[in-house]
C-alpha cells in the first residue's frame, strides 16, 4: 500500500503504487521470454490482459517478437481468465569460449551483445575516419560569476582555473557524441558572413574553416553559430544544401537556450539513422552563464574529432575502441550526490539509478 514515511524534519518520502491491474490474473499462465520497448528486465511479471501488458512493457512492435506471443495467447483466451508471465531480456550476449570470457574479463566486451559503430575504412588526409564515432568539442570561457552560482569548474579537480581571467581564459569541453552511417561523416565550417551579416557559403575557407575545426560567427545572423555539415557519399539522393551534392548543412549552436542548439536540430531517434545518416548519441548541455563557447574571428574554437590510429593496451585503435558498445546492458546510474563538508570532508550520499530497465528517451531524463 502507498504510505508516507517521515524520516527527518521537513523530509517527506511518499510512495505511489502504480502497479494496479485492470483485470485479475487466472488460469494456467504462459511464460514468454523476449524483448520489449520498456519495463522491468530479467524478472517475471504476471499480467492478466493485453492492456496490462501494454501499460507495463509497451505495445506490439516489429522490433520485438515476444509481445506478439503474449498478445496472441491473451487474445485466444477471449473472456476466460488468463495470465502471462513475461520476462523482458536485454542484450546479455553469448560468450561460448575461453577467448570470449577472457575478452569480457580484460576488455569488458561480450560476444553478440550491444553494438559496434564501425566505419568503411576511408581515411582522410587529416586522419579522420569515415563512419566512426565523432566528438563535437569546443573552447569555452569560464564566466565571471561561475564560482558563485554553479562552480562546476572552480570546484573541480579535473580543471585548474585558479588565476583564470574570467571570460577570457578557456577550457576545452566535449559537448556531443555523434554517430554516422558508414558512408557519412560530420565536418564543421566557420560562421562566415558577408557585408550584410548573412552567412556566405563562398567564405567557408576564408573564415578559417578546415572542415574539422572552425570559428564561431561574431556578427549578423551567424552570431554564436557555426556550420555543422553532414557529408554523405549518397550524393543528391540524400541532400544538396547550398547546391552541393551530398551535403546537409546545419546552422548550429552549443548554447542550450538557443533554438539552434545541437540537441534540438540533430536526429535523436536510433530507428531513423539509416535515412537521416546520423544520430546524436548524447550531448552535454553547459549553460552559457557557466562557460560560454568562445567566439572569435581569428581563432578556431569548435572542432569535430575522432579516435586516432594509435593502438590501446588491447591492440585496438582508438578510432575503433570509441565505437565499441558491445557489452552487457547496465542500468543508467549517476555519480554520487555528496554532502556538505563535514569535518572538512565531503561524503558520498547516494546515486540515482534506473532500476526498472526502462528504455530511457531524451524526454524522460
Amino acid at each position: 500500500m502507498p504510505e508516507t514515511v517521515l524520516k527527518a524534519p521537513n523530509y517527506f518520502d511518499r510512495e505511489f503504487d502504480l502497479t494496479e491491474r485492470t483485470i485479475p490474473v487466472g488460469g494456467t499462465p504462459a511464460t514468454v521470454i523476449g524483448g520489449a520497448e520498456r519495463g522491468p528486465a530479467f524478472v517475471p511479471v504476471t499480467l492478466g490482459s493485453y492492456t496490462d501488458f501494454a501499460n507495463k512493457f509497451g505495445n506490439v512492435t516489429s522490433k520485438f517478437v515476444g509481445p506478439y506471443g503474449a498478445k496472441a495467447f491473451l487474445d485466444a483466451k477471449g473472456n476466460e481468465l488468463a495470465s502471462v508471465n513475461y520476462i523482458r531480456v536485454l542484450g546479455c550476449g553469448a560468450n561460448s569460449s575461453s577467448v570470449d570470457i577472457s575478452a569480457t574479463e580484460t576488455e569488458g566486451t561480450v560476444t553478440n551483445a550491444g553494438m559496434q559503430v564501425v566505419g568503411n575504412g576511408t581515411v582522410f588526409a587529416s586522419g579522420a575516419l569515415q563512419g566512426r564515432v565523432q566528438f563535437l568539442v569546443g573552447k569555452h570561457a569560464v564566466q565571471t560569476n561561475e564560482a558563485f552560482g554553479m562552480p562546476d569548474f572552480t570546484n573541480n579537480s579535473s580543471y585548474n582555473v585558479s588565476g583564470f581571467a574570467a571570460d577570457t581564459d578557456t577550457i576545452n569541453l566535449v559537448r556531443a557524441v555523434l554517430f554516422t552511417t558508414p558512408d557519412s561523416r560530420f565536418l564543421v565550417l566557420s560562421g562566415a558572413v558577408d557585408a550584410g551579416g548573412v552567412f556566405d557559403p563562398t567564405a567557408y575557407l576564408a573564415a578559417g574553416g578546415t572542415n574539422e575545426a572552425a570559428r564561431v560567427g561574431t556578427a549578423g545572423q551567424m552570431t554564436g553559430l557555426f556550420k555543422l555539415v553532414l557529408s554523405c557519399s549518397a550524393g543528391s539522393s540524400f541532400a544538396s544544401d547550398d547546391d552541393v551534392s551530398g551535403l546537409k548543412i546545419f546552422s548550429a549552436s552549443l548554447d542550450p537556450s538557443s533554438t539552434q542548439y545541437v540537441g534540438k536540430i540533430l536526429n535523436t531517434n536510433p530507428v531513423t539513422i539509416a535515412s537521416k545518416k546520423h544520430l546524436l548519441y548524447l550531448d552535454y548541455a553547459v549553460d552559457s552563464e557557466v562557460a560560454a563557447l568562445s567566439a572569435s574571428n581569428s581563432v578556431v574554437t569548435v572542432a569535430v574529432l575522432s579516435g586516432s590510429s594509435n593502438a590501446n593496451t588491447f591492440g585496438h585503435t582508438f578510432g575503433e575502441a570509441f565505437g565499441y558498445f558491445n557489452t552487457r546492458y547496465q542500468a543508467p546510474k549517476t555519480p554520487s550526490f555528496i554532502s556538505q563538508p563535514f569535518g572538512g570532508i565531503e561524503y558520498d550520499l547516494f546515486p540515482v539509478v534506473i532500476v526498472t530497465g526502462k528504455q530511457i528517451g531524451r524526454a524522460h531524463v
